[in-house]
């Protein structure tokens, strides 16, 4: 699967100034998901790994995910920004 290698982006990135990792968090994004790699679409793997899949099919709203990203921003950028 795709996010194998995923985070060697996620680790590999880092800062110039000091080397810290840039990139905190890395999902990708699929239209089914996998049957044998189910726990990645779990919340406790993404919490725990910060990494992990959501699913998003054509015709659903990805609630889910936009909760996600919704919630990276607030983290990133604070409420007053959203």
């Amino acid at each position: 699967m795709a996010l194998g290698e995923m985070h060697k982006y996620r680790d590999g990135i880092v800062r110039e100034v000091d080397g810290s990792r840039a990139v905190k968090e890395v999902y990708i994004v699929t239209p089914a998901p996998g049957k044998e790699n189910s726990g990645l679409y779990a919340d406790e793997y993404h919490q725990k790994y910060q990494m992990g899949a959501y699913c998003l099919r054509p015709g659903e709203n990805g609630q889910e995910l936009v909760d996600k990203l919704i919630g990276l921003m607030v983290d990133r950028l604070g409420n007053e920004n959203i």
